[in-house]
């Protein structure tokens, strides 16, 4: 039942790589006229991401130039619907993890959907190109604290003699940091998180995403990013590279963009800035729940949704209703 007034306020987040399943995003589109619509126009601009979306191959999926536009238009379609039905009650604020962080700023109206697939499809491309396939990767550690796997990694670095070879890349929680960079270092890494008592499991990602290796791919974006016409987010977006809501630093959103290529994703600072700012309620958008564990583990009294089908939907709006947020 509804309290009749807010008790906090709602963010929504939106998941990056690594989220995505064959089939994501049909449910909605079968249920709403705003979310297949979505789809199409993605179509449109890149003839047949539909048909991997729906049917796959899985291993087509997963590639890279897929996964990122596959993802920013199933997010934005979810992000469609969940629009049409909470009308004026925005969020208080949003934030996505790494590829997310595109749909955030395009549901802040930042830039257009169209725009936002040109982008995340170059983006795409030129992550994928960066290191010849096979020469690097990413690990998530589990168990071990921030600063030991940081310090592993320059512990690492230092005897390798390559400063590119290894770095802390995504801060996703409490216990949990990820870790990029080229194949030999992540052994190394591997041998002393495992001395350490640590934990080790390897991504299904294609290369060494957020490291210094990805330099050259964040110079070729920087020449699409700045090929759009920025606009002030309707509602603050946290950037990964600072975990700091752009507001109206409209000059700020390509360079963060750009730097976050090669640069940690600070995703438990980001979190904490959002509950700084008054958000008792997560709701995250899109395929899968990665993002609704991160939060929590790293925020335990707050309350964490996720809408990626008609049925989480409308749990999702019964609660926040429930609770005076919309």
């Amino acid at each position: 039942m509804s309290t009749g007034r807010s008790s906090g306020a709602y963010a929504v987040l939106f998941p990056g790589q690594g989220s995505q399943s064959v089939g994501m995003g049909t449910a909605l589109a079968e249920a709403f006229a705003g979310a297949a619509e979505v789809l199409e126009r993605a179509d449109r601009v890149m003839p047949g991401l539909l048909k991997i979306v729906r049917e796959g191959p899985e291993d087509v999926l997963r590639q890279t130039a897929y996964t990122q536009p596959a993802l920013l238009a199933v997010s934005v379609a979810t992000w469609t619907v969940w629009r049409q039905r909470v009308g004026s009650a925005l969020p208080a604020a949003g934030a996505g993890h790494s590829l997310g962080e595109y749909t955030a700023l395009v549901a802040a109206g930042a830039l257009s959907f169209e725009e936002g697939l040109a982008l995340v499809r170059a983006r795409g491309q030129a992550m994928a190109e960066a290191v010849p396939a096979g020469e690097g990767g990413m690990a998530a550690v589990l168990g071990l604290e921030d600063r030991q796997v940081t310090a592993i990694c320059e512990e690492v670095v230092q005897a390798l003699g390559d400063e590119t070879a290894v770095v802390a890349a995504n801060f996703n929680a409490p216990g949990q940091v990820v870790v990029s960079g080229r194949r030999s270092a992540l052994a190394e890494v591997r041998q002393r998180v495992s001395a350490a008592g640590g934990r080790w499991t390897e991504l299904a990602v294609s290369g060494p995403f957020h490291s210094p290796l990805m330099a050259d791919a964040a110079r070729r974006l920087r020449e699409h990013l700045d090929r759009v016409e920025w606009r002030v987010p309707a509602w603050p977006v946290v950037a990964n590279v600072d975990a700091r809501p752009y507001g109206d630093r409209v000059e700020a959103i390509p360079q963060a963009l750009q730097a976050q290529l090669v640069s940690p994703v600070r995703w438990v600072e980001s979190l904490r800035t959002m509950a700084a700012m008054g958000v008792t309620h997560f709701v995250e958008l899109g395929p899968g729940r990665v993002l609704s564990g991160t939060v929590r583990r790293t925020l335990p009294d707050a309350v964490v949704l996720n809408v990626q089908d008609p049925a989480s939907l409308e749990a999702s709006l019964a609660r926040l209703k429930g609770d005076g947020l919309i």
